[in-house]
């Protein structure tokens, strides 16, 4: 038997298998590394998809209440309109009140009280204050506009 064999296999065989064993563990490491990568970078990739799906869904959504909402607005201008004509009538209309309603001084505010109705006077009474607040004369103009409809 020669010194540099073992079972007639020679050393530098052995050694050149154990090298493709260790290059073929390399390569086997390499692809599984690989493999991982592909895998996270398909699970991202599907992430991102259902991301820019669930946007394209909720942009689809909005302009669709954006849509419906400028519909909506159409539909109430035509109404208001029909109903009163057009702005500029209105604005005019509102203005000429205005401008004919008779401006009140302070001193016109003793004279004014007596035009409220009882239930302002009833207010000073159970308040005990001398003029009721300006919230509480705003509410009857209120009242009274709607009872005119103006």
């Amino acid at each position: 038997m020669k010194p540099n064999s073992v079972y007639g296999v020679k050393f530098s065989e052995l050694i050149a298998l154990k090298q493709a064993e260790a290059e073929s563990a390399k390569i086997r490491q390499k692809y599984t590394q690989q493999k991982a990568a592909l895998l996270k970078h398909k699970a991202e990739s599907e992430a991102n998809f259902q991301v820019l799906s669930q946007q394209k869904a909720f942009e689809a959504a909005a302009a669709e209440i954006k849509h419906e909402a400028l519909m909506a607005c159409e539909k109430l201008w035509s109404r208001l309109d029909e109903r009163y004509g057009k702005g500029e009538i209105v604005h005019q209309s509102i203005t000429r009140r205005i401008e004919s309603f008779p401006q009140l001084t302070y001193k016109d505010s003793k004279i004014g009280m007596s035009l409220l109705p009882a239930n302002a006077n009833d207010y000073e009474k159970k308040h005990i204050v001398s003029f009721p607040p300006f919230t509480a004369f705003v509410e009857f103009i209120r009242e009274q506009a709607t009872i005119c409809k103006l």
